[in-house]
C-alpha cells in the first residue's frame, strides 16, 4: 500500500506541474490574444466550417502530454503500479503525421496534418508462474487539423485468459470488441462506423514427447452502424487443426485443415464457405529462428450459384511468418500469405489476395533503434466487374508497394520517440482504384 500511496502523491504533484506548463505553453502560442478573440473568428476549409476553438484545445491537450512527458523523462512519476497481484501498465502515445493524399484519390489530392493522440492501459494478472489473465483498452483520437469533419475516436476493450496445465494441456481463451471509423478509401467517398466482435479459443496438447495437437475456433462480426453500409455487414466461424511431430529440436512438420464460414447480413448471395489444407514446418521460439511455413490448396463454394460468377474458385495458398534473430542486434522478418478474400469496398467481390511483406531492424546504438519495411501486394479478381467510370464489364487486378523508414530513441525504458516515412502506391486496371501517398509521421511515448 505505501507504494500505491506514494504513487498518488507524487501523480497530483505531477499534474499540478503540467497544468501550470500547460498554461505557460498557451501563452506563448498564442502571444496572449484573449479566447474571446479566437472565439469569434471561423475557418472555411473546402467547404468544412471549424471553429479555431478546436484548434486552441488541441494544441492546449498536446501541451499537457508534452510537458507530461518531460516530467516523465526527469523520474518525477516513475513507480510501478500494482492493485494487489494486479500489474497495471497505463501508457500514451502521441503521433504528428503528415499526409499527402488523405482521400487516398489518384487526382484532386488534399494534404493534412493529423495528430493522433493513443491512450492505453493494461491490466496484468499472473497467476502460479503458469496461468495468465490480461484486460485492456486502447484508443486512438485522430485530430485533423485542415478538414475537421474527419475526425474520429477508435477504441478497443480485449481480455485473454491463459491456462497452462500439466501434462501438456495449455487453453487460452480471447476476446475483443472494437468500436471504430473506416476512412475514406478509393470507391467509398465517405466514413464507414462500424463494431466488431472477435472471439477466440485455442487448445494446445503434447503428447508422446515428439507429437503435438492444435485445435482453434474463431468468431468475428462486423456491424456496420449506417444502413447504407448493411450490405458490408459480415460474420465470420472459422475453425482449425493442426498435428505437429518434431523433427528437430526446435522444428516441428504439421499438417492443418481449415474451414471459414461467412455469411452477410444483407446480402446473403456472397454468403461462403472456404477450405483449405497445408503442409509445412513450423519453428519454436526460442532459436534465432521462429515462425512458420507452409503450404497448401484452398476451395471456395457459394452457398447459392448466379450467372456470371465463379461460384466453386480454387487455388493453391500458403502462410508464412518467419522472424530470424540474426544477433542481438539485428532481425529480419518476413510475411507472405495467398488467401482468398471478399472485398467489402466493392460488392463483397472474391479476389485472390497475395501478400509480401520484409522487415529489417537494427540497433545502431543502444537506445536507438533503425527499421525497413517494404511489401507487395497483389489481388486477383475471381470474376469479371463492371468498372465504375466506364460500365465496362472486364478483369480487375491491383497491384500495391509499400516501403517505409523509421527510427526509435528509447529515452528511458518507459519513454520513447520516433519519426517514420512510409511510401504508398495503388495501381489498378479500375481507374478508381489507384492513387498514391506519403507520409510523415512523429511519434512520443510513454509506457510503464
Amino acid at each position: 500500500m505505501a507504494v500505491e500511496l506514494i504513487y498518488v502523491l507524487d501523480t497530483v504533484r505531477y499534474m499540478q506541474e503540467v497544468y501550470k506548463c500547460a498554461k505557460a505553453l498557451r501563452q506563448i502560442m498564442f502571444l496572449g490574444r484573449p479566447l474571446e478573440g479566437l472565439q469569434r473568428k471561423e475557418e472555411v476549409v473546402k467547404g468544412t466550417k471549424r471553429l479555431p476553438q478546436q484548434r486552441l484545445v488541441c494544441y492546449e491537450a498536446l501541451g499537457l502530454i508534452i510537458c507530461g512527458f518531460w516530467l516523465l523523462s526527469l523520474g518525477v512519476v516513475w513507480a510501478e503500479i500494482k492493485l494487489g497481484p494486479v500489474q497495471v501498465h497505463p501508457g500514451i502515445e502521441v503521433e504528428e503525421v503528415y499526409r499527402t493524399n488523405i482521400y487516398q484519390t489518384e487526382k484532386n489530392e488534399r494534404d493534412d496534418w493529423i495528430t493522433v493522440i493513443s491512450p492505453s492501459l493494461s491490466l496484468n494478472l499472473p497467476m502460479r508462474g503458469r496461468h495468465e489473465a490480461h484486460l485492456g483498452y486502447s484508443g486512438l483520437a485522430y485530430i485533423y487539423d485542415r478538414y475537421g469533419g474527419e475526425d474520429h475516436y477508435d477504441q478497443i476493450w480485449d481480455g485473454h485468459l491463459f491456462l497452462d496445465f500439466p501434462g501438456g494441456l495449455a487453453t487460452r481463451l480471447s476476446g475483443s470488441i472494437t468500436d471504430a471509423t473506416l476512412e475514406r478509401r478509393p470507391g467509398v467517398n465517405r466514413q464507414r462506423e462500424y463494431n466488431e466482435y472477435n472471439t477466440e479459443l485455442s487448445l494446445e496438447y503434447a503428447f508422446a514427447k515428439r507429437w503435438q495437437a492444435k485445435a482453434s475456433y474463431r468468431y468475428d462480426e462486423w456491424d456496420f452502424e449506417k444502413d447504407i453500409d448493411d450490405r458490408q455487414s459480415y460474420t465470420t466461424n472459422a475453425g482449425a487443426v493442426v498435428m505437429q511431430y518434431r523433427i528437430l529440436p526446435r522444428t516441428w512438420a504439421l499438417l492443418e485443415g481449415g474451414y471459414a464460414e461467412n455469411s452477410y447480413d444483407e446480402a446473403g448471395i456472397n454468403d461462403n464457405d472456404i477450405y483449405a489444407v497445408f503442409l509445412g514446418l513450423e519453428w519454436g521460439p526460442k532459436g534465432k529462428l521462429k515462425g512458420e511455413l507452409k503450404g497448401g490448396y484452398a476451395w471456395k463454394n457459394y452457398d447459392r450459384h448466379m450467372a456470371r460468377r465463379d461460384n466453386s474458385p480454387s487455388d493453391w495458398s500458403s502462410q508464412v511468418g518467419l522472424t530470424w534473430d540474426v544477433d542481438r542486434r539485428t532481425s529480419f522478418k518476413v510475411t507472405a500469405s495467398r488467401a482468398f478474400m471478399d472485398d467489402i469496398d466493392y460488392l463483397n467481390a472474391s479476389y485472390l489476395s497475395n501478400i509480401f511483406r520484409l522487415g529489417f531492424q537494427r540497433r545502431i546504438y543502444p537506445k536507438i533503434t533503425f527499421n525497413i519495411y517494404g511489401a507487395y501486394q497483389r489481388d486477383e479478381y475471381t470474376d469479371k466487374l463492371i468498372e465504375p467510370s466506364t460500365s465496362i464489364r472486364k478483369d480487375r487486378e491491383d497491384e500495391s508497394i509499400r516501403v517505409g523508414l523509421g527510427l526509435r530513441y528509447d529515452i528511458q525504458d518507459y519513454l520513447f520517440m520516433g519519426v517514420k516515412w512510409y511510401y504508398e502506391d495503388e495501381d489498378s486496371n479500375f481507374r478508381e482504384y489507384s492513387y498514391s501517398e506519403n507520409r510523415l509521421i512523429i511519434r512520443l511515448g510513454v509506457l510503464y
